[in-house]
């Protein structure tokens, strides 16, 4: 179970890496512009940049409200279409497949398919099920 949770975390991250490369180019936007123009250290502007520290300017007004908007109007929404609308349950099946080691693979799942898969069920033993239709087993 938990190496599904591990894949499924890994198929999030790989659908989700622009929103991912949007949020670091965004934030590094923000500590080079409060480095630079605001004159900050580069702590503080990072700490600016990331929103956990307030800093008393035009710019941080500007910068705050357009960051709002990034962060949450199109990053989160991002993150929420990949991981609710894309969710593929043949590509967790892949790359389980691809991650399983000493197992067995029946191939059909016609009535011996599937007494071999019940078997293999009750033991605990690994498997790998190939059928053409994708919703069997």
């Amino acid at each position: 179970m938990r190496r599904l949770f591990i894949i499924r975390a890994k198929i999030f991250i790989r659908s989700c890496r622009w929103g991912f490369a949007v949020l670091a180019v965004w934030f590094a936007f923000g500590t080079f512009a409060f480095y630079q123009w605001e004159r900050s250290s580069l702590s503080e502007a990072m700490k600016v940049a990331l929103f956990l520290r307030f800093h008393p300017s035009n710019f941080w007004s500007i910068y705050s409200i357009w960051g709002q908007w990034v962060v949450f109007g199109v990053v989160i929404s991002l993150f929420v279409l990949q991981a609710l609308q894309r969710y593929n349950p043949q590509e967790v099946c892949r790359m389980l497949a691809h991650e399983i080691k000493n197992h067995a693979i029946i191939v059909g799942y016609t009535h011996l398919g599937a007494r071999v898969v019940e078997s293999f069920r009750r033991t605990a033993r690994p498997y790998v099920l190939i059928d053409k239709d994708p919703y069997c087993g």
